[in-house]
């Protein structure tokens, strides 16, 4: 398995590489630890000193998050490359991503948000928009005491798995077994009317309503038993649910209210390059999810 993790020096970045070192183990997989030092300024300024030195400074600084990451996921077994950059950040990890074949590309996440362009970060959006490999954005969240800390150590992985009737959401369930390994998992299994249905349904009005809504909820619960059933063999006894409304926020919702640590997503494309609009649910739930999200593309 072949990783690339963005890192920048951050409490943010430390998380998504202390996430990593914890749910996938190390032995059998290649990390490419990432770090993108900022190009001087084109013009001097009496504070920062010559373009040189500060260039320097940034690549030391950029050098020293790298072998920081490196020697925590070395000592998990991993076999990792140090790989320091200059440049724009979200451009150039994209363009390494693009590059080079990986598996999976891990990042951290400062925050959420509805709006496209704010609170997430611009290297997460990147990545989130337009790596073609699956992705891994890693949420921290922060305790407010020790003790809700040791809690959150010692109790099952939270798992929440959206499904849709489409075969990437069913593939998403088995990368997800295949990549992490965490004995105690607890793992609930949702799906949602796609925006269309709701739409329709709403145009409707008594018996065509209700037959229509029936008809939705059992191709809902098919889906949710084919789910489940692919979790059997692996020792995972998944509950299940059928969500109510707009499916992105009815996911991030629930995500919420079951206190989710990971969300697994299936996604079968990304967004082409200049192309800004985000409009897939996938992306608007790895958006806005409160917690890490594992986002699977198709191969």
């Amino acid at each position: 398995m072949k990783i690339l993790l963005a890192v920048d020096g951050s409490r943010y970045a430390r998380a998504a590489a202390r996430f990593l070192a914890r749910f996938l183990p190390g032995p059998g997989k290649h990390v490419d630890v990432m770090a993108v030092a900022p190009p001087a300024p084109s013009s001097p300024h009496p504070h920062y000193g010559p373009a040189r030195e500060l260039r320097a400074h940034w690549r030391t600084e950029a050098a020293g998050w790298v072998n920081f990451t490196a020697r925590t996921l070395a000592s998990r077994g991993y076999d990792v490359r140090r790989i320091v950059r200059t440049g724009q950040a979200a451009r150039s990890i994209t363009a390494r991503a693009a590059e080079e074949s990986y598996d999976l590309v891990v990042t951290g996440v400062k925050g959420r948000t509805a709006a496209p362009f704010f609170e997430i970060g611009s290297v997460a959006l990147a990545v989130l928009e337009h790596v073609p490999a699956s992705v891994l954005l890693v949420r921290e969240i922060e305790a407010g005491s020790r003790r809700q800390q040791v809690t959150r150590e010692i109790r099952p992985l939270r798992v929440l798995i959206p499904v849709d009737g489409h075969a990437h959401s069913l593939a998403a369930i088995d990368r997800f077994l295949a990549w992490f390994r965490e004995p105690h998992l607890e793992v609930h299994v949702v799906s949602a009317h796609d925006a269309a249905a709701e739409e329709l349904l709403a145009l409707l009005t008594g018996d065509e309503a209700r037959v229509l809504r029936s008809k939705l909820e059992h191709a809902m619960r098919l889906r949710l038993h084919e789910a489940v059933n692919r979790l059997v063999p692996h020792g995972i006894a998944a509950t299940s649910g059928v969500l109510e409304g707009r499916p992105a926020d009815a996911v991030v919702a629930a995500a919420a209210a079951m206190n989710t640590d990971v969300i697994v997503l299936g996604s079968h494309g990304i967004r082409p390059a200049g192309e800004r609009r985000l409009g897939s649910v996938a992306l608007e739930i790895a958006r806005t999810a409160p917690c890490t999200v594992l986002l699977v593309r198709e191969t």
